[in-house]
């Protein structure tokens, strides 16, 4: 009995004391509570507005409407939008909002929450419009040529709204110049709107033309002699100089050597003080020609003839036909033509024009050569060929032997003779069938048949029974 009795005060002693600490444990966490030292946990959430574009239209425009973009609501919370901000002129702002949130009841239970932002632009963009001017042109005159008018080619203004043209570029000595994109749009105020237009510009330019003028320089040609070759001489062929306005034209081409060329010029115009007012012109100029022909010389050169002997035939003997050069300069000869087999070739003879310094002078002349002719004939041989005679055996009879009667060989020619042939009882001339000779020259064997012309006396082959 006494046991039960002492487990039951045990057990009220340990209630008691739970029940204490519990209490100590709610009072020290009103105070905190009391003192802002402790919260309940709050739901994380990002609230977010989405990128918004308009374009301006002198009204007041209003910001998107926000949304939960990370984490979620409370169940039976939903954003309630107290005010939107508000914007009218062009620019980029915030795209926010005034929110609390709420719940099913419509009491606020922002305070549950701890919320992030993270809004977009809110952008307006100002009235397209495409703004031009339009390009002129004129001749100079000295009289400035203005353009004080722009226009808006495309796009319209708000009601009330009025564009002014301010521009008053001009241009006045030849040249080109864009003009200025100068404007203002104002409200029935009289305020200044331009920045709610957003203008694409198309300016036109202002240009002046400078004054064209033609001119025509001379010609002139001659032989070559040596001296410069020039002519001062102009015309003015067309173009209207202002009054006062001189031209000055200084020829200064020049040509000494054989060619053609231009008759260059420069040209310079004043007004009445002196002034230089070139500028104001587009002077063209159509140039003559400077030309220098060569100088022709007609030469005529040599011929010889010779019969084959296995050198070459030249001649250097050669005239001046026709034509002079001039003082200091003289001909010589470049190379010479040679012949070395049968047949007629020219005696095409180079020359050259040199000065007493041996420089080449050779363009300055125009050489015309009639060439003579070297003519090699062929060498005339006589030759008897060789008999011989068997009695018959089947076998053919040859006789390669042969004597030159008349004329000879060239030293480092060679003959290689083919004759004919008897097998069958009978006779035969002994017949050279072919006749050809070679020269050795440089390791290389040429044939040089061309250049001989064989006569034959011929030999017999006789094949007699016994």
């Amino acid at each position: 009995m006494n046991k039960q009795t002492n487990a039951v005060t045990a057990v009220s002693y340990t209630a008691g004391i739970l029940a204490i600490v519990s209490a100590v444990i709610v009072f020290i966490l009103c105070i905190m509570s009391a003192l802002g030292l402790f919260e309940p946990k709050k739901t994380r959430i990002t609230v977010s507005s989405a990128n918004k574009s308009v374009v301006y239209n002198g009204q007041e425009q209003f910001a998107g409407d926000p949304y939960v973009s990370i984490g979620k609501l409370n169940k039976g919370h939903s954003l309630s939008v107290l005010s939107y901000d508000s914007y009218t002129e062009v620019g980029v702002y915030p795209n926010e909002s005034t929110f609390i949130i709420v719940d099913e009841s419509g009491s606020d239970v922002t305070d549950f929450y701890d919320i992030a932002y993270d809004f977009g632009d809110f952008k307006i963009t100002g009235i397209p419009l495409i703004i031009a001017s339009d390009n002129r042109t004129i001749g100079y005159s000295g009289t400035p040529l203005v353009c004080d008018e722009l226009y808006i080619y495309s796009g319209k203004l708000l009601p009330g709204h009025s564009f002014v043209s301010l521009a008053k570029t001009s241009i006045t000595e030849p040249g080109t110049k864009e003009i200025e994109p100068l404007y203002a749009i104002t409200d029935s105020n009289g305020n200044d709107v331009t920045g709610m237009y957003d203008a694409d510009l198309h300016m036109g330019t202002l240009t002046v033309n400078p004054i064209t003028i033609n001119l025509q320089t001379g010609s002139a040609s001659k032989k070559y002699d040596g001296l410069p070759l020039k002519n001062d001489s102009w015309e003015h062929i067309s173009g209207r100089l202002l009054d006062g306005h001189v031209l000055k034209v200084d020829c200064y081409g020049e040509a000494v050597e054989p060619g053609s060329y231009d008759n260059l010029a420069s040209v310079g115009i004043e007004d009445p003080m002196g002034k230089d007012v070139t500028n104001l012109y587009n002077v063209k100029i159509n140039y003559g020609k400077l030309d220098i022909s060569a100088i022709t010389l007609h030469i005529s050169t040599g011929s010889a003839t010779k019969e084959y002997d296995g050198s070459p035939l030249s001649n250097d003997e050669w005239r001046l036909v026709s034509g002079s050069l001039a003082y200091g300069e003289s001909l010589k000869i470049v190379s010479t033509a040679s012949a070395f087999d049968a047949g007629t070739t020219l005696n095409s003879i180079k020359f050259a024009v040199v000065d007493q310094n041996g420089a080449d002078m050779t363009a300055r002349y125009e050489i015309i050569l009639t060439p003579g002719s070297l003519t090699i004939t062929p060498r005339k041989v006589i030759i008897r060929t060789g008999s011989a005679s068997k009695v018959y055996d089947e076998t053919p009879l040859e006789c390669k032997t042969y004597e030159i009667l008349q004329g000879t060989i060239c030293q480092g020619d060679e003959l290689d003779f083919s004759f004919t042939s008897l097998t069958e009882i009978g006779y035969t001339d002994n017949y050279v069938v072919e006749a050809t000779v070679y020269r050795r020259s440089g390791g290389e064997r040429r044939d040089v048949s061309k250049n001989y012309r064989f006569t034959f006396e011929y030999g017999k082959l006789r094949v007699t029974v016994d």
